[in-house]
């Protein structure tokens, strides 16, 4: 298991990868925006991006309204 940081609060995770990542958190991919230690990551590199111990990452999800 890697330590890491998300939205500020420490977990722990066994996923290899940033998409694994939001499959685990059961987060939709169309609707959330990924950064990892200060990066804005493309969704085309999430499945090639790494989750490392120690990474802080950040998801912004969006939300529609009117």
């Amino acid at each position: 298991m890697k330590d890491i940081i998300i939205n500020g609060q420490k977990q722990q995770t066994g996923c290899e990868n940033v998409s694994g990542l939001l499959t685990e958190m059961n987060l939709d991919a169309e609707t959330v925006a990924v950064e990892i230690n200060g990066v804005v990551l493309k969704k085309s590199s999430w499945q090639k991006t790494p989750v490392n111990s120690n990474d802080r990452i950040e998801i912004v999800s969006f939300v529609g309204g009117g």
